[in-house]
């Protein structure tokens, strides 16, 4: 639906956006359920339908975006934490 409508140059409307960004929102709470926090980790089969449903909404490119920056947030985030414990042990 929205996918073929960006691949025609045509802006998505505010309500497609929100649609696409609910989809991302439900992919990701499910990852958090299912204590996976990397897309990454979760392999194929957990939350498939989830992420299905935000590629039929979501232009790939965007949903491709979403996921490679809940990697890099959470890596960042693992990074910190890491950082945070070896200064209080010191």
């Amino acid at each position: 639906m929205s996918k073929e409508l960006y691949t025609n140059n045509e802006p998505l409307t505010r309500a497609e956006r929100k649609e696409c960004h609910g989809k991302r929102d439900l992919y990701f709470e499910c990852l958090i359920k299912n204590k996976m926090e990397l897309p990454s980790e979760a392999g194929e089969s957990i939350c498939k339908s989830e992420k299905k449903e935000m590629y039929s909404l979501c232009p790939e490119s965007w949903a491709d975006y979403f996921i490679k920056l809940r990697e890099l947030t959470v890596q960042r985030e693992r990074a910190l934490s890491m950082s945070q414990k070896r200064n209080e042990s010191e």
